[in-house]
């Protein structure tokens, strides 16, 4: 799903299909590919850094690729010598149990920055943070520079609030941002609320996961006054730094946001006439405190890949470029998933004990209430079941299939509501084909039990196999498409209701089919079975 999400994305936002292209194939090195294999092959152990290590002997087929499969390698290298005859990681890890910083320190004396992120890649995360911790803020800084944000803030969650801060200032005010949200919550808000002014402080007062933190200083912006001859230079100059540019913004002498150009705009015309000439005036832009989730609907609404974000006078705050809208796009992704499988949406790998206790428990609770309620209602029907006991067989079937079927169709109406499929005038004829569906599905996998009763009635010595199978059947026929029907409209309510509609995938649904299915079964079993 996930992957058809983002082909989706690829298509509609106009970023170029060579992303993904260069995702699953790639006959040379570049400088991009160069960067990652450094990554890559640090990643590795043994056999598998040694895989690595072939991979990036094959791409060295320029003169780019071959430097820089000659820098991968020497850093690989460096990682696999011994120190007093033991490997690097195990060497480390030794003296910062030790508590030996100086040695540490001067070990690391000649190691480059990524060779040292590389190292703490491989001791535990605990003396991984020691050692973090040690370093100069210089390299401190250095290692969050070139590491992604998530991981950057999974090293430095145990710095002091002193610590991070000066950390803060000292990286680029995006990567600065990233890191910040990405810190644990506590952490997160005594750093924010100890902030000094200035415009890292005011990019995080509009809050998190929305449009202002997730939006970068690194585009073009000119006053509408300029040549076009003068605008591509000022692309020239910024090119390094900004990368891609795919829309040139036109500003009032006030900074005011008035439309923008396209890269083609300055070929097609004359070098000589002004910004303001060719200017397209139909700019969709965002507010600094709309979330992230709404720029992605935005983007996608007016098939567009750059946002520019605007403040309530129009003045220009800063860009979204598409890397941004895809990493907004995989994280809305990870948050739906971790709803569907009864996590918090912010829960991660390297939470402490107590986080992951505060981020799972109250669904695990949930999910207890929801079983309970289930068994109470087993046992509401306990006079059935001593009088035919072989109904209780077919308690997990009902369960099982009835929530199956509700997963399904809760699942794929929140895809459908996730990518704007879904129009609010359609919503009743879909939940009609989603019952529809759930009756034809309901009626052949009742047809197969019903089949299997009486085929093995003999066997088990069941009382009136033909009355049971149909009961089976029909039992089970409403209870699936009743929970067909409640996983197409549970999503729709809580979406109305302001709720996020992912919860519709996790255990609430489960526990409620649960229920359903049982009571449903129970109420016709005795009135055609007993």
């Amino acid at each position: 799903m996930a992957r058809r999400i983002w082909l989706w994305w690829t298509q509609r936002s106009q970023i170029p299909l060579c992303w993904v292209e260069r995702a699953q194939k790639r006959q040379q090195c570049s400088a991009f590919h160069g960067e990652r294999l450094v990554e890559i092959v640090g990643s590795g152990s043994g056999d598998r850094r040694e895989l690595h290590l072939s991979a990036v002997r094959q791409c060295s087929s320029s003169v780019t690729g071959r430097a820089l499969a000659s820098r991968t390698m020497a850093d690989a290298d460096l990682l696999e010598r011994e120190i007093d005859g033991q490997p690097p990681h195990k060497w480390f890890s030794r003296r910062i149990k030790e508590g030996d910083r100086d040695a540490v320190l001067a070990e690391l004396g000649t190691w480059k920055i990524r060779q040292v992120f590389t190292l703490m890649q491989e001791l535990p995360l605990k003396r991984a943070r020691v050692l973090f911790h040690w370093l100069p803020m210089a390299r401190a800084i250095g290692i969050l520079d070139v590491v992604d944000p998530e991981a950057g803030a999974i090293l430095a969650a145990d710095e002091t609030i002193d610590r991070l801060i000066e950390i803060a200032e000292g990286l680029d005010i995006d990567e600065a941002v990233e890191l910040i949200t990405h810190l644990p919550e506590e952490t997160r808000e005594r750093v924010i609320e100890r902030l000094p002014p200035g415009d890292l402080a005011a990019r995080l007062s509009y809050g998190l996961d929305t449009a202002a933190t997730i939006m970068t200083d690194q585009f073009i912006a000119v006053p509408a006054s300029w040549t076009l001859t003068r605008t591509v230079a000022a692309i020239q100059d910024r090119a390094a730094k900004v990368g891609s540019v795919r829309a040139i913004y036109a500003m009032d002498d006030d900074g005011g946001l008035i439309g923008y150009l396209e890269p083609e705009d300055l070929l097609v015309h004359a070098g000589t006439d002004t910004v303001g000439q060719w200017v397209h005036t139909d700019v969709v832009s965002v507010r600094p405190r709309l979330d992230q989730e709404e720029v992605l609907r935005v983007a996608r609404d007016a098939g567009v890949s750059t946002i520019p974000v605007v403040d309530i006078h129009g003045r220009l705050l800063g860009g979204i470029t598409p890397d941004e809208l895809a990493e907004v796009l995989a994280d809305e992704l990870q948050e739906n998933l971790n709803i569907a499988s009864g996590l918090d949406p912010d829960a991660g790998p390297n939470d402490r004990v107590s986080v992951m206790i505060r981020h799972r428990l109250p669904w695990l609770l949930a999910g207890l209430v929801g079983s309970t309620l289930a068994g109470v209602a087993v046992g509401l029907f306990e006079k059935q079941l001593l009088e035919a006991a072989i109904l209780a067989s077919f308690i997990p079937v009902v369960m099982a299939m009835a929530g199956n079927a509700g997963i399904q169709a809760s699942q794929v109406t929140v895809s459908g509501m996730s990518t704007g499929i879904i129009w609010h005038g359609d919503h009743l004829r879909r939940v009609l084909r989603e019952t529809a569906t759930g009756l034809s599905n309901s009626f052949i996998v009742g047809l197969v039990l019903s089949v299997f009763i009486v085929v093995t009635s003999g066997l088990n010595d069941i009382d009136r196999p033909g009355e049971l199978a149909a009961t089976a059947t029909f039992a089970l026929m409403v209870a699936m498409t009743m929970a067909t029907t409640l996983g197409a409209v549970i999503p729709l309510v809580l979406r109305r209701l302001g709720a996020d509609p992912a919860v519709a995938t996790g255990v609430f649904i489960a526990a409620a089919n649960d229920i359903l299915g049982v009571s449903i079964f129970f109420i016709i079993a005795t009135a055609l079975y007993l």
